[in-house]
């Protein structure tokens, strides 16, 4: 992987700000008053699918193709699916046998195909990038993409 340069974490910005609100930072008064620093938190929790993964989705599938193939159960599949919905890219998110049955509704809530695709991640990511090389999709890792990383 290519790690991302200043110039992608511009144009990530750029991209991201037509289509997510900046997440608003507040002041962290147990720490002001602890440590005397102007302390403040970033409400990661307001972004449309509550975490900072959304913004990382969204950089990466600006120049995604139709369909993509992820591995996740929790949140990265999340913004992957809100994102596409968004820009009109089929998402689909495999995920372990035992992710809650909640989870697994959200995910399709947010428009995502969900596939059972193992026990543990490393089987569920093994069996889903499998699956995007024999369809010719692309794979979007949660933790490994450059867009991805420079979105968040």
């Amino acid at each position: 992987m290519k790690a991302p340069n200043l110039v992608d974490l511009k144009e990530a910005r750029k991209r991201l700000q037509s289509t997510l609100s900046p997440t608003p930072l507040v002041p962290a008064h147990t720490l002001i008053q602890g440590f005397g620093a102007n302390h403040q938190m970033k409400l990661e929790n307001l972004q449309p699918t509550g975490s900072f993964k959304v913004r990382g989705a969204v950089n990466r599938l600006h120049r995604a193709e139709a369909r993509v193939v992820t591995a996740s159960s929790g949140n990265h599949a999340a913004a992957l699916a809100w994102a596409g919905r968004r820009l009109g890219i089929e998402v689909i998110a495999y995920i372990p046998e035992n992710t809650p049955e909640q989870k697994q509704r959200r995910l399709r809530a947010l428009g995502a195909h969900v596939m059972i695709g193992g026990r543990g991640y490393d089987e569920v990511e093994q069996c889903a990038q499998t699956f995007a090389k024999q369809k010719g999709l692309p794979w979007i890792s949660p933790f490994s993409d450059a867009a991805i990383i420079a979105g968040s």
